[in-house]
């Protein structure tokens, strides 16, 4: 709590915010209050009247900026000289990430022509949302070693900043779609992750904390015949130009674009992850394939979009040569804000995790520019809880079914998924000229993708949320738990 002469001061639920006019113009005041995200907290505020006559005062509110106070709005009221009035208020955290807030409280005196000293004082009013304990208690969600952070605009020079933290700067993230510049730090001294955000969080001069958050992957062509979503989905009586100048983002390990059924395909490779001789990882490639596999050639498989613009962003690495990878919160902004900057219409996420406040706010961004935004649904079985990014808003959050059409039994369920597509034992790419099969809502989510760039080719004005409506008008009818599995000829608009 501060505390200075005539100053906001602020105690939650107990005692008052306190403004006080006075005949003097007062100093600038300045009320700062933290509270966890999620919560909602009742409290007063009260005005005192310190000017010689009796006024009527009003107290006004940046509306756009202090969303998170609630004020009746029609407050408008009566003092006596050294009377105080109380004001019922609220602190509302419930839909606020954690991070700084801020804006300005102004109180006026609507009849102080005799005293205009008594005109108006200004109120600076500080926010911080703090990460909830419970948010951060399952340490295998975020790396154990470095967190973000992201400086005030005023924050000065970075590096020493973060040393005064106990922090070393890793390296810095540009997200130009946000136009913000955020920091991998690691602390000087081993520290649990959440105890140092507990302690830094409500620094003035950061702007935002938050973990480095970790998802995992959701792991004439001689092998066509093997490859039913063809047959499933429709796709090769609908398939036209294979996406042919649409810009498509596969964020994920890394591809091996040098395999015989990429290697025609038009690449741009980004590598956010940097440790060396990891270019050609099986998660990636497996994706990659069901995506950019040339169609019509004599060497393994088909893919749905052959001939889109291929974004290809390293932002995962591989476990022990595993086809499942992991991948870092840094990692995933820095390759998301690089699609953006290529102009991505379509950014597979065939990944799953937590709920990470950057990455989504990023996504959302690229969804007000048109991008549609694919994440696999995850592969944790369908009585957990909803990961992300699938369950954000706006994103299009798919599951997998098998050759049958029935649920994959580890896929993820719930209300926010809505779209199906073959994943379990799909045959795909392997790094080395190789072709395997492989299981999980990743593969579905890539095929989805890929079925939106033919759909954009041929609509390029589409937003995500038409792209939304055409896949919910050309699903297949599905019996629960199954989601509805997209019909190529329909979603196309082809009389197949």
């Amino acid at each position: 709590m501060h505390r200075s002469a005539r100053a906001l001061v602020f105690v939650l639920a107990a005692a008052a915010v306190r403004v006080a006019i006075a005949a003097e113009p007062p100093p600038a005041a300045d009320w700062r209050v933290a509270i966890d995200s999620g919560m909602r907290v009742a409290t007063t505020l009260s005005v005192l009247n310190q000017c010689h006559a009796a006024h009527r005062f009003a107290l006004d509110a940046d509306t756009a900026a202090l969303r998170w106070l609630q004020i009746d709005p029609a407050t408008d009221f009566a003092l006596a000289p050294g009377a105080a009035a109380p004001l019922p208020a609220a602190i509302d955290a419930r839909t606020l990430d954690p991070g700084q807030q801020g804006g300005t409280l102004t109180l006026r005196c609507l009849d102080c022509v005799a005293e205009p000293g008594c005109a108006a004082q200004r109120v600076a009013a500080r926010l911080s949302v703090r990460w909830p304990p419970q948010a951060l208690t399952d340490t295998s969600t975020y790396a154990p070693d470095s967190l973000l952070m992201l400086p005030a605009a005023d924050a000065g020079d970075t590096a020493a900043l973060a040393a005064e933290l106990g922090l070393r700067v890793r390296r810095t993230l540009i997200l130009g779609s946000l136009a913000e510049t955020w920091l991998e730090v690691e602390p000087l001294v081993p520290l649990p992750i959440a105890d140092l955000i507990a302690r830094i969080e409500t620094d003035p001069r950061l702007r935002a904390v938050q973990p480095n958050f970790v998802f995992q992957t959701a792991a004439d062509d001689p092998m066509r015949p093997l490859q039913y979503a063809l047959h499933q989905m429709r796709i090769d009586p609908a398939r036209r130009g294979g996406g042919r100048g649409v810009v498509l983002a596969i964020i994920d390990t890394g591809i091996d674009i040098a395999h015989p059924e990429l290697e025609q395909a038009a690449w741009t490779r980004s590598d956010w992850v940097g440790d060396a001789g990891a270019s050609a990882e099986p998660h990636g490639t497996l994706v990659a394939g069901l995506i950019a596999a040339q169609v019509g050639n004599p060497i393994g498989i088909a893919g749905i979009a052959a001939r889109a613009t291929l974004l290809a962003a390293r932002a995962c690495r591989s476990r022990d040569g595993e086809a499942a990878g992991l991948c870092a919160s840094a990692a995933l902004v820095l390759a998301i804000d690089w699609a953006m900057g290529k102009g991505a219409r379509v950014i597979n996420l065939s990944l799953a995790g937590p709920r990470d406040p950057l990455l989504l706010r990023l996504l959302r961004v690229a969804m007000t520019r048109r991008a549609v935004v694919v994440a696999a649904a995850g592969n944790r079985g369908p009585d957990a809880p909803p990961l992300y990014p699938a369950a954000e808003p706006g994103v299009i959050a798919v599951s997998a079914v098998d050759a049958a059409g029935r649920p994959y039994a580890q896929g993820a369920s719930g209300a926010h998924i809505g779209v199906a597509a073959p994943g379990v034992e799909v045959l795909s790419t392997w790094p080395g000229g190789e072709f395997r099969s492989a299981t999980g809502t990743s593969f579905a989510a890539a095929q989805v993708s890929a079925l939106i760039a033919l759909l954009l080719e041929l609509q390029p004005t589409l937003d995500s949320t038409a792209v939304r409506r055409a896949i919910d008008a050309a699903l297949q009818p599905a019996s629960p738990p199954a989601a509805g599995i997209i019909d190529a000829c329909r979603l196309l608009g082809e009389p197949c």
